[in-house]
């Protein structure tokens, strides 16, 4: 049995570590006539950070704080993350 799991009982914690961190929260809520799911955002620095839930926008904001663009460029996410050299 896992002792985490991706649920809606973690969102909470998950919203609160971004916060801690500094990001600004925004979720979008679908039209009532609309079959869209919510859309959760987080902004620091000039990046915004979109998920379909808390738990996936904790898992992007952790990719930007270990990349560290310098600038919002395309694919500046996959900077850094060469496994050559890697243990």
């Amino acid at each position: 049995m896992a002792s985490l799991a991706s649920h809606i009982n973690v969102w909470e914690t998950c919203l609160q570590l971004l916060r801690r961190r500094g990001y600004r929260l925004a979720v979008s809520l679908p039209d009532d006539d609309d079959d869209a799911s919510c859309g959760w955002t987080a902004e620091k620095d000039g990046f915004t950070f979109w998920a379909d839930n808390p738990v996936e926008l904790l898992g992007l904001t952790a990719v930007y704080e270990d990349v560290r663009p310098e600038a919002d460029q395309p694919y500046w996410w996959s900077a850094n993350t060469s496994r050559e050299g890697s243990p």
